[in-house]
Formats: structure tokens, C-alpha cells, sequence
């Protein structure tokens, strides 16, 4: 079992800056932080696993976290990258209702443990809090839907490029995890995620492992809004 940690100075800053605990502000954040507390987890190490009653939510300080589904035997598959300052899984929290998913650190991480029934108390004495709740809520919502839509909807390499374009506001792109996990967050082979960079390399996406460089955003935002057959 990872140690428990002392909440830092930069703790507090990033988890008083993220949608859902931001409107919190003053005393009660204070009296929230006092009653969570952080954990450091290795890469490969799970976190909270598919069925099991949440008693936390949690806030990524440091790190990617993967969202894991499960399918028939030990079949699985990568749904969500999460990094600093993405909260998981407010839904199950909210509802007291078991995991639908697993959450397993992807790189050494550090999260924030914030305790389900004081959550839950606050959003429904807190109006503000709860105002935040529902806009995290909304925004998760809306990317599943995203997701969900691009997997129907584009090509292999479209998916790639909607994801990098959404990864980075530069040219400069990091993936969050290794190239077999992103395969399987795109809903693709690892082959096939190699295929879709090489689709993409004449349209100037360059690079190896997990260091990616787009040199013009324009264009590949074209292609990706574009039809392309698989």
C-alpha cells in the first residue's frame, strides 16, 4: 500500500485550481484538504479497480493516470488518459454506485484522495460547490461524447490527429502514455496507430515515442475534419 503523504503548498494550488474544487475556496477547502491526503503510486500500480464501492475521489497531482474498461476474461482496454489536475470518478462518487471502470497509474504518480461522503455532503451544502460538480460533470460528459464520436465517425489517422491536435496547443506534443496504451485509447491496434503516423507524416507530424512535433496545426486540422476512408 502506497505511504500517505503530506498535502504541499503546490498541492493545494493545483487542486484549488481545478473546476470541481475551485468555487470552494477559503475555510471549507481548508477543512477539505485537512481531511484528504495524497498518495505516490508507481507506474503499473492500480489505483481503484472495476466494481469496487469508491470511498475517494481523486485529483491527478502528478503523473497520468489510465481509465481502464473490462471486457470477457482478462480482456481490457485503455478509455482515458488522465494528468495533473483531472479529477476521477466524480460520477461514481456522486451516486455511491460501484466502478465502471479501473484507474492505474501510467507513469509514477501522485494523487489527491478526497474523501466520497464529505464530497457528497458539501455538494449538497455547498450551491457554489455543487455549481462546480455539475460543470465537471458536463465537461467529462462532453468529452466521452467527443470520443465516442470520432471512434464512428473518422479513420484510424483522423483519431490520431484530432488527439495530438487536442493534446497540444503548440507544436509540441507529448503522449501521455506509451504507444500501445495510446493505440488503445484511440481504439486501434499498435499497428495500426503505426500506420496512422505514417499517414500523417507527409502532413508534417514527426517524431518517435512518445516526443511528437506538429508543424503546422492548419493543415492537419483540415485533414482531420476532412472524409477519409479507412
Amino acid at each position: 500500500m502506497p505511504e500517505i503523504e503530506v498535502i504541499g503548498s503546490e498541492d493545494r494550488h493545483l487542486a484549488a485550481s481545478t473546476i470541481l474544487l475551485k468555487s470552494l475556496g477559503g475555510k471549507p477547502f481548508d477543512q477539505l484538504m485537512r481531511q484528504s491526503f495524497v498518495q505516490a503510486y508507481p507506474k503499473g500500480r492500480l489505483i481503484f479497480r472495476l466494481g469496487a464501492q469508491p470511498e475517494h475521489l481523486h485529483v491527478v497531482l502528478r503523473g497520468c493516470v489510465a481509465l481502464t474498461g473490462h471486457g470477457a476474461g482478462d480482456k481490457s482496454t485503455v478509455l482515458e488518459f488522465l494528468e495533473p489536475g483531472d479529477s476521477f470518478v466524480l460520477a461514481a462518487v456522486v451516486l455511491g454506485r460501484p466502478y465502471l471502470l479501473s484507474g492505474c497509474a501510467a507513469t509514477n504518480t501522485r494523487i489527491l484522495h478526497i474523501p466520497a461522503e464529505r464530497l457528497r455532503g458539501l455538494i449538497g451544502a455547498n450551491h457554489a460547490f455543487a455549481l462546480g460538480a455539475l460543470d465537471s460533470l458536463a465537461l467529462q460528459w462532453r468529452q466521452f461524447v467527443s470520443q465516442i464520436t470520432d471512434l464512428k465517425l473518422k479513420s484510424s489517422a483522423q483519431r490520431l490527429g484530432a488527439y495530438l491536435l487536442m493534446l497540444g496547443k503548440d507544436g509540441e506534443v507529448r503522449l501521455p502514455g506509451e504507444r500501445q496504451l495510446v493505440a488503445a485509447r484511440l481504439g486501434m491496434t499498435p499497428e495500426s496507430l503505426s500506420r496512422a503516423f505514417a499517414r500523417l507524416k507527409p502532413l508534417g507530424v514527426l517524431g518517435r515515442g512518445q516526443s511528437i512535433r506538429i508543424q503546422d496545426r492548419g493543415v492537419l486540422q483540415s485533414f482531420c475534419d476532412g472524409q477519409e476512408a479507412e
